[in-house]
This record gives structure tokens, sequence and C-alpha cells, in this order.
């Protein structure tokens, strides 16, 4: 909001769209269809985030119902870190988080503590963000990346064509199973 507030609605526009025709220079389809298939296959699936990476994680969790595949996600950021905790081999936990700090940081908590809840899952870990970094950690065994060309949070935007290019290549890999 303050973007816009300090610098107008066109520059606003402009940055959104930069950033859309950045990922579309750079988007990763084989990426894309290796969640896609994983959503498909394994037998529990979960997306979390915190704040607007959260709301992403619920418009998912959406878009497959509409499309027969139920996931879970949660609000609550304690039950988040239940589920991560106690998920088995069979379960696929998608994570959106723009900076990645999801991964590392108690956000909500008050001196944002470390993190250790993803060291002893058993579940396969995606990554949906703009940091590559999120690569680095051991416990990460995909991700999809996009960049950010301006100063501009435009991840809300990005979030939505990943998941309809996500959805829409789960629709494919279903009825090509069927």
């Amino acid at each position: 909001m303050s973007s816009i507030e300090k610098s107008g609605t066109e520059s606003y526009f402009d940055a959104i769209i930069k950033d859309i025709e950045a990922y579309k220079k750079q988007i990763d389809l084989e990426a894309i269809d290796r969640l896609a298939r994983d959503i498909l296959h394994f037998k529990n699936v979960a997306s979390f985030g915190l704040l607007f990476s959260e709301s992403a994680a619920f418009d998912l969790q959406y878009k497959l119902a509409y499309n027969g595949k139920f996931i879970v996600t949660f609000q609550s950021d304690i039950k988040q870190e239940e589920y991560i905790a106690e998920a088995e081999e069979d379960t696929l936990i998608i994570i959106f988080s723009n900076s990645g700090n999801f991964l590392e940081k108690q956000q909500l908590r008050a001196g944002t503590p470390k993190k250790n809840v993803f060291k002893n899952t058993k579940a396969k870990i995606v990554v949906i963000s703009s940091n590559p970094k999120v690569n680095d950690y051991d416990f990460v065994a995909d991700s999809i990346l996009f960049p950010h060309q301006t100063d501009i949070q435009t991840h809300s935007f990005i979030y939505q064509i990943v998941m309809d290019m996500l959805v829409s290549r789960f629709r494919y890999y279903r009825r090509r199973e069927s």
C-alpha cells in the first residue's frame, strides 16, 4: 500500500508488469511439472505459508479441491509446525515463502527464534520463493523460484501465476493417467 501512496498507481502497475515479464522469461516449467506430478502421486499433500504467503497456501488448497485433489493447510503457525514435525514419507509439503524466512525463523514469535521443525521431518519439502538460497537447505527437495526486478512486493501476483500453471499441469497429468 505504501508503494501506491508514495509513487502512485502508474509505478505500482509498472512494477507488477516488470516482475511478471521477468518471471515469464525465467519460468522453470520442469519444476512446475515435477510439483504437479508430486501433487498427483503423494498420498498426503499440505501447503503452508505465513501472512501473504499463507493466502497463497489457502488459494492452492481451493484450486486443487475444485479439481478433485484435497490438501491440508492451517492458518495457525503452531499447527503448521506440528504437521511438518509429524509428517511421514508419504507426505508432500509445499511452502510459500517469498523471502525464504519461513524455513528458518518463527516469524510470528517475539525475537523471531530459529525454526528447527524441518530437520526431522520425513516429508518431501518443495518451496515456492524468490530466494534461491532456499535450495541450500538439506531438507528442501525442490523449488519453484521467481525473480524480483523491483522493490515492490509483487509476490502475491506471481503466486497466482505459479498456482494456475501448477493446477493446469496437475489436471494434464491426472487426465493422462486416467
